[in-house]
């Protein structure tokens, strides 16, 4: 039973690593292009406005 339950904790460790190592090879330059465009969309509209 323990050597069972051991494997299971392994098997959910392995897993929140994946997730780690996906969140680590995020593209954070596509991110920023598009947090710049929003930005642009922003200022045009606040411009609009006054």
């Amino acid at each position: 039973m323990l050597i069972f339950a051991w494997k299971k904790v392994k098997i959910d460790l392995n897993n929140v690593q994946h997730i780690c190592n996906q969140i680590e090879k995020f593209e954070f330059e596509e991110l920023f292009t598009v947090l710049a465009k929003i930005e642009e969309v922003v200022k045009d509209r606040t411009n609009e406005v006054d």
